[in-house]
């Protein structure tokens, strides 16, 4: 496994925020796959767009404010780094593992997230929209303010996790676990709730509107039905 470590400020090959030592060379397409970076990675600001990255190892790196749009890190490991305002727009992230990331702001829009493990991860005010969650897991994670608009989190789960404020407007939660997960003044207007398994779910505040209930996708004009006790 070649390891790259990254210090101090500098550039290469597109990369600002931190410089690679010899012989290692970047192509133009970015490809630096497979390869495991020294843990706490400085990365702070890096233009990682487009990059092939897939199974990358950035456990714990300092990624605040990067470019990683439209980049393949699937099945790479991000657990505990630090992704605050990191632009994953359009990125490949099936299969990565996020536990205990923080990507406070971060814009996922589009983003493949696709059996991603998201768990006591902080999304506090990501853009998630149009974003593939399909059964990703969310277990006590952190969505406050955060926009789900369309996106698709069929079969996802989200036992514990904290979406207050969160955004949610035609979001596909068809089969998703929300088992204590707090749903107070959250936006949920035309979502597709069918099939989804809930229990001491906290709705107070939240804004309820054209669920869809049936698996005929109609809108309903229900409540979630859901308790608003803590």
């Amino acid at each position: 496994m070649i390891r790259l470590p990254f210090y101090g400020k500098g550039r290469a090959d597109g990369i600002r925020g931190g410089s690679i030592t010899p012989p290692f060379v970047l192509t133009s397409a970015k490809q630096i796959s497979p390869i495991e970076c020294s843990m706490d990675a400085n990365l702070n600001d890096a233009n990682l767009s487009d990059a092939l990255l897939s199974d990358v190892s950035l456990s714990e790196a300092n990624l605040t404010d990067a470019d990683l749009a439209r980049a393949y890190l699937n099945d790479a490991n991000l657990s505990g780094a630090l992704l605050r305002g990191a632009n994953l727009n359009g990125t490949n992230l099936s299969g990565a593992v996020f536990s205990g990331a923080d990507l406070t702001n971060a814009t996922l829009v589009g983003a493949d997230l696709t059996d991603a493990i998201l768990a006591v991860t902080n999304l506090t005010g990501a853009d998630l929209t149009r974003a593939n969650l399909d059964h990703a897991n969310l277990t006590i994670a952190n969505l406050t303010d955060a926009n789900l608009t369309d996106a698709n989190l069929t079969g996802s789960d989200r036992s514990y996790a904290n979406l207050s404020g969160a955004i949610l407007s035609d979001t596909d939660l068809e089969e998703c676990v929300m088992i204590k997960a707090n749903l107070e003044r959250a936006t949920l207007v035309g979502c597709n709730i069918f099939g989804i398994s809930t229990w001491g779910v906290r709705t107070a505040g939240a804004i309820q509107r054209d669920l869809i209930l049936t698996g005929t996708f109609e809108p309903m004009n229900l409540q979630l039905g859901l308790t608003t006790s803590t």
